[in-house]
């Protein structure tokens, strides 16, 4: 299935999205994310996104500082966020998320959060693509190809 936006990709994946208040703490965070098994979590404070939250901001929390667990996620989140929107074509946001180093992208529209893009989405996205490449050259090898 070729995706052209954003959208489509949600209404194929679903829209979950993992969310906590700025002042939970650590240990609360890291539970949730084992919990769901999630690579991050999205930060509000009251109905605002203020952050996320990742297994790799974790790690170097916990690496950089000791007893770290009763200490608020706004310590540690990162603040500058990346967002994209539901309207957003695919191939620009698989641009964005690979020049960027992102691995999870929040989709925002009317100032509401609908969904993530995950890095795994745009892997997939682009072994699909390849796959489809691969069958098209097979077919047309075998002369299977319509003229």
């Amino acid at each position: 299935v070729d995706m052209n936006t954003v959208k489509e990709l949600l209404d194929k994946k679903g829209r979950e999205v993992y969310r906590v208040a700025h002042d939970a703490s650590l240990s609360l965070c890291a539970r949730t994310m084992m919990d769901h098994e999630a690579g991050s979590l999205l930060i509000f404070k009251e109905e605002a996104l203020v952050g996320i939250f990742t297994w790799h901001d974790l790690v170097r929390a916990v690496a950089r500082h000791d007893d770290v667990g009763h200490r608020p996620v706004s310590d540690f989140m990162s603040r500058d966020l990346l967002t994209t929107t539901e309207a957003a074509e695919w191939s620009d946001v698989e641009e964005m998320m690979v020049k960027n180093h992102v691995r999870h992208l929040p989709v925002v529209d009317d100032g509401r959060v609908v969904g993530v893009v995950q890095r795994h989405d745009v892997v997939a996205n682009l072994c699909h693509a390849a796959s489809a490449v691969t069958a098209e050259l097979d077919a047309y090898i075998r002369s299977e190809y319509p003229r």
